[in-house]
């Protein structure tokens, strides 16, 4: 979500605060002349920043702002402009190997659609090391037996950015995921990955 400020036009300069690096690249690509200023702190921190005039807009998770009822000015970034994370919003549930009783259950509940998402993301980021200290991103969406999944790696500095997004089946997630790591390459991601 991109949370405005004292707000901005197209001719100036806007400071933007951000605390992810994969958000700092992409904003950079969204408005070349922004001034992307690293921010940390919990959600208050970064918001007193932005009201008292050191930045001219704030991006941060929408999860975040609903939970709090954040309803100031501000616009959703679509995943065409913002490439989340990968994993982005996934839960995940563990249980011991031995315990069958919980792992049925589990079984049961388990959202097969997220689960095939998230294991397209994860293939792709698993290409590019997904522990990785370079700027990364992806978004698998599956629809009934098709898939579209997006992605991006680019450098540390946004010089660098390299972004793919491929159609294939749902039922092979781990391939997508490769194939979207193919295809980042071929448009750049393999000179990010020679200069690590």
């Amino acid at each position: 979500m991109l949370v405005f400020g004292n707000g901005f036009d197209s001719n100036m300069k806007p400071r933007i605060g951000t605390s992810s690096i994969r958000r700092k690249v992409q904003i950079k690509r969204i408005l070349p002349g922004a001034e992307v200023v690293e921010l940390h702190g919990n959600v208050d921190t970064r918001l007193h920043s932005l009201k008292n005039g050191n930045l001219n807009a704030l991006v941060l998770a929408v999860s975040g702002m609903e939970r709090m009822g954040y309803s100031e000015r501000s616009r959703i970034l679509e995943p065409n402009e913002m490439i989340p994370a990968i994993g982005q919003g996934a839960l995940a549930v563990t249980a011991r190997s031995d315990d069958s009783g919980i792992i049925e259950i589990l079984k049961r509940i388990n959202d097969k659609k997220a689960e095939s998402e998230i294991i397209a993301e994860r293939s792709f980021g698993r290409v590019f090391g997904i522990g990785c200290d370079m700027p990364i991103g992806s978004l698998a969406r599956a629809n009934g037996n098709e898939m579209n999944i997006l992605g991006f790696i680019a450098k540390n500095d946004g010089s660098v950015f390299a972004r793919a997004e491929v159609k294939g089946k749902a039922s092979d997630p781990e391939g997508m995921g490769k194939a979207l790591a193919r295809a980042v390459m071929e448009k750049g991601g393999d000179e990010i990955i020679e200069s690590k």
